[in-house]
């Protein structure tokens, strides 16, 4: 049974998508998006140690980023995740990994560019109401670099639990069922979910990730000037709120402006509400995405607005 529009809105609280009538790649999508964040950090393109993208579309996004923004890199990873909702906190914890966190001892990497972009409209099935008015285009990026100051990514956990593939998928385009004249009659080369399955672990995982986050290093609701959360559904992200006992004020939300960009929400969101963080700002992240994967990171915001 087809959702109607008034259906999706209650339930998801997405309002309209952002579905690109352009035809970018989403390599292009986060090629632009990390030309920007360098231009509005005032550093030169050429000085980026490291670049991290993400995307569950495009295998060669890394070097073709690098290549198009004139940016010449130390080290380029790419995580075609196929989660693509958590690419970006997967992305911010391993970036912390990559000798970011060596402040005292020197870091390898000076700094780093975090980019998530997806183009979910060329993977989406149009005949599937419950799921193609959800989705839409986008991405953002993020600048990292270590530092002497007690900001930046404090603390970050991430987790997996391979058996909730089934409920959230592509069915067909990877090596196990390769592309062929039959998968394409099937239309099995779209982004296939159970809703309510994924809602049910997503509405309590989420929320655990958050919590455990804040618990381990004594944070509370007051501690916190935001909850910045993966943009799938509202009731996910209002369960994740009441959890942590923030109030809705606390919230970063867009879906209403742009749907679920999947890999795009966190930063995207970043960039929204940008101007209204300052230096010192404790922000939980909280995602949830295919695989089933899930996690949270606590950061402290390193810069007043310009």
């Amino acid at each position: 049974m087809a959702m109607t529009f008034a259906g999706v809105i209650s339930f998801t609280s997405c309002k309209k998508d952002s579905a690109n009538t352009m035809d970018p790649m989403s390599m292009e999508i986060a090629t632009e998006e990390a030309s920007v964040r360098l231009a509005n950090s005032g550093y030169q393109e050429e000085i980026t140690n490291e670049l991290i993208s993400a995307n569950g579309q495009e295998y060669y996004t890394e070097g073709t980023i690098e290549y198009k923004s004139g940016n010449e890199v130390l080290a380029v990873v790419n995580f075609e995740t196929n989660s693509n909702e958590n690419a970006s906190l997967i992305q911010n914890g391993i970036s912390t990994e990559f000798d970011l966190k060596k402040k005292k001892q020197g870091s390898k990497y000076k700094k780093v560019i975090i980019v998530g972009a997806d183009k979910m409209s060329s993977i989406i099935d149009y005949t599937d109401r419950t799921t193609c008015i959800i989705f839409g285009d986008g991405g953002g990026a993020v600048l990292l670099e270590p530092g002497t100051e007690d900001v930046g990514i404090m603390d970050s956990m991430l987790k997996s639990d391979g058996s909730g593939a089934q409920h959230l998928h592509m069915k067909a385009g990877g090596s196990r069922k390769p592309a062929s004249l039959e998968t394409i009659k099937n239309r099995e080369h779209f982004v296939y979910q159970e809703g309510s399955s994924v809602f049910k672990f997503a509405v309590t995982n989420m929320a655990d990730a958050a919590e455990e986050v804040m618990k381990r290093n004594n944070l509370t609701g007051d501690d916190v000037a935001f909850l910045v959360p993966h943009q799938a559904n509202k009731r996910i992200i209002d369960a994740t709120a009441r959890r942590m006992n923030v109030g809705e004020d606390k919230v970063m939300l867009n879906i209403q402006k742009y749907g679920n960009t999947t890999s795009g929400t966190i930063p995207l969101c970043l960039w929204d509400y940008e101007s209204q963080l300052r230096k010192g700002d404790n922000l939980i992240i909280a995602a949830f995405g295919g695989g089933f994967t899930w996690g949270s990171i606590w950061l402290k915001w390193a810069y007043d607005p310009k």
